[in-house]
Protein backbone atom coordinates (compact mmCIF):
# COMPACT_ATOMS: atom_id res chain seq x y z
CA UNK A 1 0.00 0.00 0.00
CA UNK A 2 1.35 3.46 -0.92
CA UNK A 3 0.38 7.09 -0.45
CA UNK A 4 1.73 9.60 -2.99
CA UNK A 5 4.35 7.13 -4.04
CA UNK A 6 5.62 6.50 -0.50
CA UNK A 7 5.49 3.19 1.29
CA UNK A 8 3.42 3.14 4.49
CA UNK A 9 5.30 2.20 7.66
CA UNK A 10 2.84 -0.21 9.29
CA UNK A 11 5.04 -0.65 12.34
CA UNK A 12 4.67 3.03 13.17
CA UNK A 13 0.92 2.78 12.63
CA UNK A 14 0.74 -0.20 14.96
CA UNK A 15 2.76 1.65 17.60
CA UNK A 16 0.43 4.65 17.37
CA UNK A 17 -2.66 2.43 17.69
CA UNK A 18 -1.22 0.60 20.70
CA UNK A 19 -0.31 3.93 22.32
CA UNK A 20 -3.82 5.33 21.73
CA UNK A 21 -5.31 2.22 23.34
CA UNK A 22 -3.88 3.56 26.57
CA UNK A 23 -6.35 6.46 26.39
CA UNK A 24 -9.36 4.14 26.31
CA UNK A 25 -8.34 1.64 28.99
CA UNK A 26 -11.29 0.68 31.14
CA UNK A 27 -12.68 -2.06 33.35
CA UNK A 28 -9.25 -2.95 34.78
CA UNK A 29 -10.40 -5.66 37.16
CA UNK A 30 -8.90 -8.93 38.32
CA UNK A 31 -5.67 -8.20 36.48
CA UNK A 32 -7.35 -7.72 33.08
CA UNK A 33 -6.97 -4.47 31.13
CA UNK A 34 -9.45 -3.77 28.34
CA UNK A 35 -9.43 -1.04 25.71
CA UNK A 36 -12.01 0.03 23.13
CA UNK A 37 -11.13 -1.48 19.76
CA UNK A 38 -12.38 1.21 17.37
CA UNK A 39 -9.24 1.11 15.24
CA UNK A 40 -8.23 -0.23 11.84
CA UNK A 41 -8.95 -3.96 11.80
CA UNK A 42 -5.69 -4.85 10.06
CA UNK A 43 -3.73 -2.97 12.72
CA UNK A 44 -5.57 -4.85 15.48
CA UNK A 45 -4.82 -8.14 13.76
CA UNK A 46 -1.12 -7.30 13.60
CA UNK A 47 -1.09 -6.31 17.28
CA UNK A 48 -2.72 -9.64 18.11
CA UNK A 49 -0.14 -11.53 16.04
CA UNK A 50 2.63 -9.69 17.88
CA UNK A 51 1.21 -10.74 21.24
CA UNK A 52 0.25 -7.26 22.44
CA UNK A 53 -3.52 -7.90 22.57
CA UNK A 54 -5.88 -10.86 22.73
CA UNK A 55 -7.89 -11.78 19.66
CA UNK A 56 -10.02 -8.81 18.58
CA UNK A 57 -12.53 -11.12 16.89
CA UNK A 58 -15.99 -11.23 18.41
CA UNK A 59 -18.92 -8.96 19.20
CA UNK A 60 -17.32 -7.26 22.21
CA UNK A 61 -16.56 -3.58 21.68
CA UNK A 62 -13.31 -3.84 23.58
CA UNK A 63 -10.20 -6.01 23.50
CA UNK A 64 -7.94 -7.35 26.26
CA UNK A 65 -4.33 -6.16 26.39
CA UNK A 66 -1.77 -8.73 27.46
CA UNK A 67 0.54 -7.81 30.35
CA UNK A 68 3.31 -7.11 27.84
CA UNK A 69 0.89 -5.16 25.66
CA UNK A 70 -0.24 -3.01 28.58
CA UNK A 71 3.36 -2.14 29.46
CA UNK A 72 4.22 -1.42 25.83
CA UNK A 73 1.10 0.71 25.42
CA UNK A 74 2.14 2.83 28.39
CA UNK A 75 5.70 3.18 27.08
CA UNK A 76 4.53 4.21 23.61
CA UNK A 77 1.98 6.69 24.99
CA UNK A 78 4.74 8.31 27.03
CA UNK A 79 7.13 8.39 24.08
CA UNK A 80 4.66 9.62 21.45
CA UNK A 81 2.20 11.87 23.24
CA UNK A 82 3.69 13.32 26.44
CA UNK A 83 5.00 16.77 25.49
CA UNK A 84 7.89 18.57 27.10
CA UNK A 85 7.60 22.28 27.86
CA UNK A 86 9.76 24.41 25.59
CA UNK A 87 12.25 26.78 27.14
CA UNK A 88 12.90 24.74 30.27
CA UNK A 89 16.33 23.47 31.13
CA UNK A 90 16.82 19.70 31.47
CA UNK A 91 17.36 20.23 35.22
CA UNK A 92 14.05 22.10 35.58
CA UNK A 93 12.19 19.41 33.62
CA UNK A 94 13.67 16.70 35.80
CA UNK A 95 12.72 18.54 38.99
CA UNK A 96 9.18 19.17 37.77
CA UNK A 97 8.62 15.54 36.78
CA UNK A 98 9.63 14.20 40.18
CA UNK A 99 7.13 16.32 42.11
CA UNK A 100 4.13 14.42 43.52
CA UNK A 101 0.59 15.30 42.50
CA UNK A 102 -1.06 18.09 44.43
CA UNK A 103 0.51 20.29 47.12
CA UNK A 104 3.81 19.27 48.65
CA UNK A 105 3.11 17.28 51.82
CA UNK A 106 5.80 16.64 54.41
CA UNK A 107 6.23 12.93 55.14
CA UNK A 108 4.64 11.01 56.65
CA UNK A 109 1.67 11.88 54.45
CA UNK A 110 -1.84 11.35 55.74
CA UNK A 111 -4.44 9.57 53.63
CA UNK A 112 -7.92 9.35 55.04
CA UNK A 113 -6.59 10.86 58.27
CA UNK A 114 -3.98 8.12 58.71
CA UNK A 115 -0.27 7.74 58.08
CA UNK A 116 -0.90 3.99 57.86
CA UNK A 117 -3.96 4.02 55.59
CA UNK A 118 -6.04 1.15 54.38
CA UNK A 119 -5.12 -0.05 50.91
CA UNK A 120 -8.73 0.70 49.97
CA UNK A 121 -8.12 4.32 50.94
CA UNK A 122 -5.00 4.45 48.76
CA UNK A 123 -7.11 3.17 45.86
CA UNK A 124 -9.80 5.78 46.54
CA UNK A 125 -7.03 8.41 46.76
CA UNK A 126 -5.84 7.30 43.27
CA UNK A 127 -2.38 6.34 44.55
CA UNK A 128 -3.10 2.78 43.37
CA UNK A 129 -4.92 1.59 40.26
CA UNK A 130 -7.88 -0.76 40.49
CA UNK A 131 -5.74 -3.60 39.16
CA UNK A 132 -3.08 -3.15 41.86
CA UNK A 133 -5.77 -2.84 44.53
CA UNK A 134 -7.54 -6.05 43.48
CA UNK A 135 -4.23 -7.95 43.36
CA UNK A 136 -3.24 -6.79 46.86
CA UNK A 137 -6.53 -8.06 48.27
CA UNK A 138 -5.21 -11.57 47.57
CA UNK A 139 -2.35 -11.16 50.06
CA UNK A 140 -3.99 -13.02 53.00
CA UNK A 141 -4.58 -16.08 50.82
CA UNK A 142 -0.94 -16.03 49.67
CA UNK A 143 0.64 -15.08 53.01
CA UNK A 144 -1.42 -16.62 55.84
CA UNK A 145 1.09 -15.39 58.44
CA UNK A 146 -0.10 -11.81 57.92
CA UNK A 147 -2.80 -11.25 60.57
CA UNK A 148 -5.67 -10.18 58.32
CA UNK A 149 -9.11 -11.82 58.34
CA UNK A 150 -9.63 -13.17 54.84
CA UNK A 151 -13.35 -12.43 55.00
CA UNK A 152 -12.86 -8.64 55.19
CA UNK A 153 -9.53 -7.84 53.58
CA UNK A 154 -10.48 -4.45 52.13
CA UNK A 155 -11.43 -3.13 55.59
CA UNK A 156 -8.24 -4.31 57.33
CA UNK A 157 -5.31 -4.45 54.87
CA UNK A 158 -2.94 -1.56 55.58
CA UNK A 159 0.25 -0.12 54.17
CA UNK A 160 2.20 -1.52 57.12
CA UNK A 161 1.15 -5.06 56.14
CA UNK A 162 2.57 -4.65 52.64
CA UNK A 163 5.71 -2.52 53.11
CA UNK A 164 7.90 -5.41 54.37
CA UNK A 165 7.09 -7.68 51.38
CA UNK A 166 9.71 -8.06 48.66
CA UNK A 167 9.10 -7.68 44.95
CA UNK A 168 9.53 -11.43 44.54
CA UNK A 169 6.77 -12.06 47.07
CA UNK A 170 4.49 -9.44 45.53
CA UNK A 171 5.03 -10.68 41.98
CA UNK A 172 3.93 -14.12 43.18
CA UNK A 173 0.42 -12.68 43.64
CA UNK A 174 -1.89 -13.60 40.75
CA UNK A 175 -1.79 -10.92 38.02
CA UNK A 176 0.51 -8.63 40.02
CA UNK A 177 2.88 -7.05 37.50
CA UNK A 178 6.03 -4.92 37.56
CA UNK A 179 3.78 -1.94 36.80
CA UNK A 180 1.88 -2.71 40.02
CA UNK A 181 5.22 -2.79 41.87
CA UNK A 182 6.07 0.67 40.59
CA UNK A 183 2.72 2.09 41.72
CA UNK A 184 3.09 0.55 45.17
CA UNK A 185 6.70 1.69 45.58
CA UNK A 186 5.77 5.29 44.77
CA UNK A 187 2.75 5.16 47.10
CA UNK A 188 4.93 3.92 49.97
CA UNK A 189 7.54 6.57 49.22
CA UNK A 190 4.99 9.39 49.16
CA UNK A 191 3.49 8.23 52.43
CA UNK A 192 6.86 8.70 54.09
CA UNK A 193 7.32 4.99 54.68
CA UNK A 194 10.97 4.95 53.61
CA UNK A 195 11.95 4.55 57.27
CA UNK A 196 10.03 1.27 57.31
CA UNK A 197 11.68 -0.04 54.15
CA UNK A 198 15.34 -0.97 54.50
CA UNK A 199 17.72 0.86 52.14
CA UNK A 200 18.48 -2.44 50.39
CA UNK A 201 14.86 -3.54 50.24
CA UNK A 202 13.81 -4.15 46.62
CA UNK A 203 10.48 -2.32 46.94
CA UNK A 204 12.09 1.07 46.40
CA UNK A 205 11.18 3.25 43.41
CA UNK A 206 14.66 3.19 41.89
CA UNK A 207 14.89 -0.58 42.33
CA UNK A 208 11.65 -1.33 40.46
CA UNK A 209 12.20 0.91 37.44
CA UNK A 210 10.55 4.17 38.54
CA UNK A 211 12.07 6.94 36.42
CA UNK A 212 11.25 10.64 36.18
CA UNK A 213 9.43 9.92 32.91
CA UNK A 214 7.37 7.16 34.57
CA UNK A 215 6.41 9.47 37.44
CA UNK A 216 5.27 12.09 34.93
CA UNK A 217 3.26 9.48 33.04
CA UNK A 218 1.70 8.07 36.20
CA UNK A 219 0.77 11.51 37.54
CA UNK A 220 -0.91 12.27 34.20
CA UNK A 221 -2.92 9.05 34.45
CA UNK A 222 -3.93 9.85 38.03
CA UNK A 223 -5.18 13.28 36.99
CA UNK A 224 -7.24 11.66 34.26
CA UNK A 225 -8.71 9.15 36.73
CA UNK A 226 -9.60 11.95 39.12
CA UNK A 227 -11.41 13.87 36.38
CA UNK A 228 -13.36 10.81 35.23
CA UNK A 229 -14.27 9.90 38.79
CA UNK A 230 -15.27 13.49 39.62
CA UNK A 231 -17.76 13.32 36.74
CA UNK A 232 -18.93 9.91 37.91
CA UNK A 233 -19.58 11.17 41.44
CA UNK A 234 -21.46 14.17 40.03
CA UNK A 235 -23.65 11.73 38.08
CA UNK A 236 -24.26 9.69 41.22
CA UNK A 237 -25.51 12.82 42.98
CA UNK A 238 -27.92 13.42 40.08
CA UNK A 239 -29.05 9.80 40.37
CA UNK A 240 -29.60 10.23 44.12
CA UNK A 241 -31.84 13.18 43.30
CA UNK A 242 -34.11 10.86 41.34
CA UNK A 243 -32.96 11.32 37.74
CA UNK A 244 -32.94 8.33 35.40
CA UNK A 245 -29.81 7.22 33.54
CA UNK A 246 -31.24 8.72 30.36
CA UNK A 247 -31.87 12.08 32.05
CA UNK A 248 -28.38 12.13 33.56
CA UNK A 249 -26.90 11.25 30.17
CA UNK A 250 -28.71 14.11 28.47
CA UNK A 251 -27.39 16.58 31.03
CA UNK A 252 -23.75 15.52 30.77
CA UNK A 253 -23.72 14.54 27.11
CA UNK A 254 -23.08 10.79 27.28
CA UNK A 255 -25.17 7.70 26.57
CA UNK A 256 -27.32 6.02 29.21
CA UNK A 257 -25.14 2.90 29.03
CA UNK A 258 -22.02 5.00 29.75
CA UNK A 259 -23.85 6.61 32.67
CA UNK A 260 -24.48 3.11 34.04
CA UNK A 261 -20.78 2.25 33.82
CA UNK A 262 -19.74 5.45 35.56
CA UNK A 263 -22.37 5.07 38.27
CA UNK A 264 -20.95 1.66 39.13
CA UNK A 265 -17.50 3.23 39.37
CA UNK A 266 -18.85 6.05 41.56
CA UNK A 267 -20.54 3.61 43.95
CA UNK A 268 -17.26 1.67 44.28
CA UNK A 269 -15.43 4.90 45.16
CA UNK A 270 -18.09 5.92 47.66
CA UNK A 271 -17.94 2.48 49.31
CA UNK A 272 -14.14 2.60 49.64
CA UNK A 273 -14.27 6.06 51.21
CA UNK A 274 -17.07 5.11 53.56
CA UNK A 275 -15.17 1.97 54.57
CA UNK A 276 -12.21 4.01 55.69
CA UNK A 277 -14.43 6.50 57.56
CA UNK A 278 -16.43 3.76 59.29
CA UNK A 279 -13.28 1.95 60.35
CA UNK A 280 -11.85 5.13 61.86
CA UNK A 281 -15.09 5.72 63.75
Amino acid sequence: MTVSGSRIDFQRIDEAVLALMHLTLHDQRDGVARSWKGFDWDALSRLHSAGWIASPAGKARSVVLTDAGLRRSQELFQALFVAEDEGETPEAKEADQTQPIGPTIDAPRSVGGRTDPLIAELAADYSLSERTFQCLLKIPARFPDIPIPARDVAATLRTSHIAPLSTVELLALPNFSHECCRELAVAIERLGWSAHVHAEHPLRPDAVGVTAAWRSYFDTMVRQRREVDRRALDMLEMKDEGLTNEEVGRQVGVSASRVGQLLKRARDIREKRRGGSAERG
